[in-house]
C-alpha cells in the first residue's frame, strides 16, 4: 500500500488529474494485445531475477495471482550445473542466460 500511495502522490504532484493503478500482469496482458474481456483464461508469467510472478486473467480481471521465490538467476545457475554435470563443460552466467 505504501508503494501505491507513493506512485499516486507522485503522479498527482506531476499534474495528473486522475490516476489509475493497474496490476503489472494486467498491463502486460493489455500490452501484448490479449483480449482480456473474453471468458477464457490467459496466463501471464513474469520471470524476474529473484522471483517469478504468475497470474491468470479472464473477463477483465485477475482470477489468480501468485509469486514464487524462484527466478531467472536460479534458472541460470541450474543451466550452468546441468552442463557441468552432464557434459563436463563449464559455461558462464552470460552463456546460461543466452541459452535460457
Amino acid at each position: 500500500e505504501v508503494e501505491k500511495r507513493a506512485v499516486r502522490d507522485s503522479a498527482e504532484r506531476s499534474g495528473a488529474r486522475e490516476v489509475y493503478l493497474v496490476a503489472e500482469a494486467m498491463a502486460s496482458a493489455i500490452g501484448i494485445g490479449l483480449d482480456i474481456d473474453k471468458p477464457i483464461g490467459n496466463m501471464i508469467v513474469d520471470i524476474g531475477g529473484g522471483t517469478t510472478e504468475i497470474a491468470v486473467i479472464s473477463l477483465s480481471g485477475i482470477v489468480l495471482h501468485t509469486s514464487i521465490r524462484i527466478g531467472g538467476d536460479e534458472m541460470n545457475e541450474s543451466i550452468v550445473q546441468y552442463f557441468k554435470k552432464n557434459y563436463n563443460l563449464l559455461i558462464g552466467e552470460k552463456t546460461a542466460e543466452n541459452l535460457k
